[in-house]
């Protein structure tokens, strides 16, 4: 599925990426009480930009991203705040290393259609749509957000974990 042939989805229309629920259902069931997985929401989808592109955005002054690193020796995580000049964003292959680009909605026609999908949620609590990409081993470490978040795994393997809540 192209981010272009999501659409706006009516409160009382199940869908497929909110495990066939309606809106109007998983804002009752699920929004700000308890997690949901769905397992391959969209299927063939093909993400708004691709990974060489989103890097590139990491070099140009358009929109905040970070750069998280694991320090091999301690397994501490590092935070460094962009742009990054070229030579400073890892290969796609090194390992433990993580680039988070916010506002891609922002940036990209085809980045702010996918957000369509979510529209049914306030608009307030709306923000952005931010794309990870990430080496082998790369994350951000343990931590809670204090946000609502969607996640939308594109490509590759990644092991995901739910904290109780505090």
């Amino acid at each position: 599925m192209k981010p272009s042939e999501v659409f706006r989805p009516d409160v009382d229309q199940a869908v497929s990426w909110l495990a066939g629920m309606t809106p109007r259902q998983f804002m009752r069931r699920h929004w700000q009480k308890k997690p949901l997985l769905v397992r391959k929401a969209f299927p063939g989808f093909v993400p708004p930009i691709g990974i060489e592109d989103a890097l590139a955005l990491c070099s140009a002054d358009l929109a905040p991203r970070r750069l998280v690193r694991r320090q091999p020796r301690s397994g501490r995580w590092t935070l460094e705040h962009g742009p990054f000049p070229p030579q400073r964003i890892p290969a796609v292959m090194r390992p433990n290393w993580t680039v988070l680009i916010q506002q891609v909605n922002t940036r990209l026609a085809s980045a702010d259609r996918f957000l369509d999908a979510f529209r049914f949620i306030p608009q307030a609590r709306l923000d952005d749509l931010m794309i990870s990409v990430a080496g082998p081993g790369g994350g951000i470490g343990a931590h809670v957000d204090s946000y609502d978040v969607f996640l939308v795994q594109a490509a590759g393997k990644r092991h995901w974990e739910i904290a109780e809540r505090f």
